[in-house]
C-alpha cells in the first residue's frame, strides 16, 4: 500500500506488485547478487554474533585464528593486500570473525580495512571495505544494531534536511529529508574513508588490479540505513555504484528520495 494525503486526510492506495520471474534475466541476477553479498552483513557483526552462532566451538575457533593471525602463520592468504583493522579488542577476536565468515581464499574475497568500534564511541559506525574478485566490487559493509550505541542512532530519528548534502556531493536533496542518525553514521564513514585513502588506493591499483571494478555499499538493518544515505554522497564519484539493503528501516527517507 502506497499512503497518500489529501485534503480530506490520510489515505493508503493498493500498488500492484509484480513477482519475482525465474524466467526474467534480470530478477535472476537480483536474487544471486543479493544472496552472495548477504554474508558480508554477517561478517561484520563481530565475534558476539559468531560466538552466539556457534555456542559451543566459536571462541576456541576464534582463538585459534587469532593466533595464526598474529603470528603470521596465515600470511599468505592475505592476497595482495594486508588488511587494515582499527580499534579491535585485545584478543583480536573482531578480526578472526571477520576471517571466519568471509573465508581465506584471497583468490575470492581480500579483506582491505575494518573498522570495529571496540570502545563503543556513538558517532562512529562499524563497517569494512572488502575485495570480491567473483562479483569483481570492491565491497563497502555497515554492521547493523549490535552495541547501545546503535540503538541510540537508531532512535536519533529526527528528519535532517538533504539539501547541504546535496550541494556537496552532487544530488539533488532539495526539499528531502533523511534520519538523522544514520546521516551522522554515513558522514563520519565519508570522512574516515577519505581520511584513510584506502578506497582511493584500491581503485587506483596501489593496493591491487581493482581499476575496473564495482563499488557496492552494503547493510542489515541499521547497516543498511547507513549504507542508503552514504551511497547517495558517493554516487557522483562513483557513477556505477550499487547500493544493496537488507530490511532497510522505514522511516530512512523521504517520499521523493
Amino acid at each position: 500500500y502506497k499512503r497518500t494525503e489529501g485534503s480530506d486526510g490520510i489515505h493508503y492506495e493498493f500498488e500492484a506488485r509484480n513477482l519475482v520471474s525465474s524466467n526474467s534475466e534480470e530478477d535472476r541476477y537480483r536474487i544471486a547478487e543479493g544472496a552472495h553479498f548477504i554474508k558480508y552483513s554477517e561478517a561484520i557483526n563481530t565475534w558476539k554474533n559468531y560466538v552466539m552462532n556457534h555456542l559451543a566451538t566459536g571462541v576456541c575457533e576464534l582463538a585459534c585464528v587469532s593466533c595464526c593471525l598474529s603470528f603470521g602463520c596465515n600470511k599468505k592468504n592475505y592476497g595482495n593486500i594486508d588488511p587494515v583493522t582499527v580499534d579491535d579488542n585485545f584478543c583480536r577476536f573482531h578480526k578472526a570473525a571477520l576471517f571466519k565468515v568471509v573465508g581465506f581464499d584471497p583468490s575470492k574475497v581480500e579483506i582491505a580495512y575494518a573498522y570495529f568500534n571496540a570502545q563503543n564511541r556513538v558517532e562512529e559506525a562499524v563497517y569494512c571495505i572488502l575485495i570480491d574478485h567473483v562479483w569483481k566490487s570492491i565491497v563497502i559493509c555497515v554492521r547493523g544494531s549490535l552495541s547501545l550505541g546503535d540503538y541510540v542512532i537508531n532512535l536519533d530519528l529526527e528528519p535532517e534536511s538533504l539539501e547541504i548534502r546535496g550541494d556537496e556531493h552532487g544530488f539533488n536533496g532539495s526539499g528531502e529529508h533523511c534520519h538523522r542518525g544514520y546521516l551522522q553514521r554515513a558522514k563520519w564513514i565519508m570522512q574516515d574513508i577519505e581520511r584513510r585513502k584506502i578506497l582511493d588506493a584500491i581503485v587506483s591499483g596501489e593496493r591491487g588490479t581493482c581499476k575496473d571494478y564495482q563499488l557496492r555499499i552494503t547493510g542489515h538493518s541499521l547497516g543498511a540505513g547507513t549504507a542508503a544515505p552514504l551511497a547517495l554522497m558517493m554516487r557522483s564519484k562513483f557513477p556505477n555504484l550499487r547500493c544493496i539493503c537488507y530490511c532497510p528501516p522505514g522511516c530512512l527517507f523521504s517520499l521523493g528520495t
